[in-house]
């Protein structure tokens, strides 16, 4: 699951920098996938599923 995900990515980012033709979209895939992870971390530390 890791190694497709970062593949996953890896593609999304080629994509939206082909479809803009600006570079800097290339990280657009990391970065939703950063504040999803900083959201599921929020929601599980309010639940106080994380010490």
């Amino acid at each position: 699951m890791s190694y497709g995900g970062g593949v996953g990515i890896a593609l999304a980012g080629g994509a939206a920098w082909d479809l803009t033709g600006i570079p800097a979209m290339a990280f657009l895939p990391l970065a939703v996938c950063a504040v999803g992870l900083v959201l599921a971390t929020a929601v599980m530390k309010a639940r106080g599923e994380l010490v």
